[in-house]
């Protein structure tokens, strides 16, 4: 089982949403009746980890739903635009916006800033960054940018495999080949960080 937030569990049964081209395969199937070249696609890995001959067609109907509808390019989107603020930034995309509100942080070093008693308290009254002209690279407190919980699991994914490898299974995933694609070229454009590992 491929462990980077896009295998989903429901009863015994195991499997993956279908990406762009992914959903195009098997609408093409679907709209020319094709079931066996259907059933050859989806109810095998890398899009379903299981025996087909336990699953029932209602289970079916509801597992192809979602394989269907689930909103992969929203993630694609939001893994980049995430993995890119942590390679940029690594502080920043870890600091929460209720950090920054309480904190005076230094935003050369990306540390809360310290007098000769300690930490910097945000004095009263103060404009957050992301509400200044010049706005903040995380965005607005009301809609930071980060990771979402499944692209989280990406980030977690790649840095645990990268340096070992991708197992069979995960190469011919096509949702992880994108993931990683994606991740690769922002680390070859902005490099990894210590703080990151």
């Amino acid at each position: 089982m491929i462990d980077d937030g896009y295998t989903f569990h429901y009863k015994d049964f195991f499997f993956r949403p279908l990406a762009r081209f992914g959903r195009e395969v098997a609408k093409e199937h679907f709209d020319r009746r094709n079931w066996a070249g259907l059933g050859a696609f989806l109810w095998n890995p890398p899009h379903f980890i299981g025996s087909d001959e336990d699953i029932d067609e209602e289970d079916q109907k509801y597992i192809f739903s979602v394989m269907m509808d689930y909103d992969t390019e929203s993630n694609f989107r939001n893994l980049e635009r995430g993995v890119s603020l942590i390679l940029r930034n690594p502080r920043l995309a870890m600091r929460t916006c209720a950090a920054c509100k309480k904190w005076w942080f230094d935003h050369d070093t990306g540390l809360v800033s310290r007098n000769e008693n300690g930490l910097l308290l945000r004095p009263a009254g103060t404009v957050l960054p992301c509400e200044t002209r010049e706005g903040c690279e995380k965005g607005h407190f009301d809609n930071p940018l980060e990771l979402n919980s499944v692209n989280s699991l990406v980030w977690q994914h790649y840095r645990e495999w990268k340096a070992v490898g991708l197992t069979d299974e995960a190469k011919s995933c096509p949702i992880v080949r994108r993931n990683w694609a994606i991740i690769d070229r922002l680390v070859e454009q902005h490099g990894f960080p210590s703080i990151c590992n």
